[in-house]
């Protein structure tokens, strides 16, 4: 499943490339991890270049990992990352906002990120025709 990890405020960028860095050293990474450059004027209404993480999560394991990764990655030494980030799954726009790793925000990530995708609808068959 495809997701999108984007900071929310326009000076997260930087945070943004980091925690793509930070992914790309592990070497648990997610599958087909990229770092994309994408002109922000958006449903947001945002402007100017705005750094998206793009990610691939095919299992249960990949889901823990990815949220092991960032809850490490925002409580590592050093300066702390200030921006929230927004995990935004791309087939339905199933999104969660996060600004830390507290024991709240690791759960409310894990739940959205391990939500199965909705059922599509089911298509009632048609009538049969009688026999002759």
């Amino acid at each position: 499943m495809r997701w999108e990890i984007r900071a929310v405020v326009e000076n997260g960028t930087a945070e943004v490339v980091d925690f793509y860095r930070w992914l790309r050293s592990d070497e648990g990474r997610p599958e087909a991890l990229t770092l994309e450059s994408r002109a922000q004027a958006d449903a947001d209404g945002l402007m100017g270049p705005l750094e998206v993480v793009s990610l691939a999560l095919t299992h249960a394991e990949a889901v823990a990992n990815l949220v092991m990764l960032y809850a490490n990655w925002r409580l590592t030494p050093g300066p702390r990352p200030t921006a929230a980030f927004t995990f935004r799954r791309a087939a339905d726009g199933l999104s969660v906002t996060v600004d830390g790793a507290s024991d709240e925000d690791v759960r409310r990530l894990m739940a959205v990120l391990s939500t199965p995708l909705p059922s599509p609808p089911t298509v009632p068959a048609p009538p049969s025709a009688p026999l002759p």
